[in-house]
């Protein structure tokens, strides 16, 4: 059974927040996004514990989440993810002669955005803490491993990866960490 807390503000410490909005998405996760009243940090909170959410993608995320024949997955859903992919991607090729650099996504999930890299030369890599969703993307081909950016360093598989990424992505993940400070410095040390 999952148990959700309120946690102190990732950056200041702060307890005081206002609640931007409560749902229940489709897949019956509660979703609280809030605003801490300090500091002004966007954050999801109260959220699933640590060892909550290791469980979750470990074993529900695949289950709720996955592209596979026997879902009804919403295409509109599949286009916006792999129109946003394209829009990050092109973000970085419209700027920067990309062509053999790489890139690391965090939280890699489907894959849209490695597939748009890999498709504009970009030699790419991912983390994704599903078991399974990084098992799938590594039968499709792609150089991904199961970790989290804490236990990345000494995961199986990592001696695939660079050291050293030119560019690091992550869509839809830095709300979910509960201390942002914390992670950054630890993507800033392998970018």
């Amino acid at each position: 059974m999952s148990t959700e807390k309120l946690y102190e503000c990732g950056l200041c410490n702060s307890l005081d927040f206002t609640g931007l909005f409560n749902i229940t998405d489709k897949y019956n996760q509660k979703v609280n996004l809030v605003i801490c009243n300090m500091c002004g940090l966007l954050q999801l909170n109260p959220r699933k514990s640590e060892e909550d959410l290791n469980a979750f993608y470990t074993s529900e995320y695949y289950n709720l989440y996955s592209l596979d024949d026997k879902k009804n997955n919403n295409p509109r859903w599949i286009i916006r993810k792999e129109d946003m992919a394209a829009r990050i991607i092109n973000s970085i090729t419209n700027r920067y002669n990309s062509k053999g650099k790489t890139l690391l996504d965090i939280g890699c999930g489907h894959g849209f955005l490695l597939k748009n890299a890999l498709s504009k030369k970009i030699n790419a890599y991912g983390i994704e803490p599903s078991s399974k969703q990084a098992e799938d993307l590594r039968k499709e081909g792609m150089n991904v491993v199961n970790s989290d950016i804490d236990s990345y360093e000494n995961s199986a598989n990592r001696s695939l990866h660079p050291e050293k990424f030119d560019y690091i992505t992550l869509s839809h993940v830095l709300e979910h960490v509960s201390k942002p400070i914390l992670f950054l410095k630890k993507i800033r040390n392998i970018l």
